[in-house]
């Protein structure tokens, strides 16, 4: 688990700690739990839904950058535009940037839903 989300996960807990302390009146107690599930704990689950799709994310693009690095006689990068000397290396570029769109797509999604979460629709 990553420090963000070890760190993020105490914060929440400490949270979640001092608000199970509070002495509150029960016509309260509702409202009061409303307003923290919408301002802090949704916001602090989203956060943590996104850790470990941001890292997946970030693997798959080193994933690439390792490829294309170790098989630099065989690739030539142009812009966003990635030649290949032999049929075996275009497929697995290919096959390495198709893994990448994907995570970057699950990315785009968990901000997204984050983004909602925290700023509503």
């Amino acid at each position: 688990m990553s420090r963000a989300a070890t760190d993020a996960r105490k914060l929440l807990a400490d949270a979640e700690a001092k608000r199970a302390a509070l002495k509150q009146p029960d016509d309260l107690k509702p409202i009061y739990a409303a307003a923290f599930e919408r301002s802090v704990s949704a916001p602090a689950q989203a956060f943590l839904a996104t850790i470990p799709v941001a890292i997946d994310q970030l693997t798959a693009a080193l994933a690439v950058a390792d490829y294309l690095e170790s098989h630099r006689a065989a690739v030539k990068v142009n812009g966003s535009n990635i030649q290949t000397a032999d049929n075996k290396t275009r497929a697995e570029v290919t096959q390495l940037l198709t893994a990448m769109n994907a995570q970057n797509q699950r990315f785009k999604d968990a901000q997204e839903r984050m983004r909602v979460v925290t700023q509503g629709r």
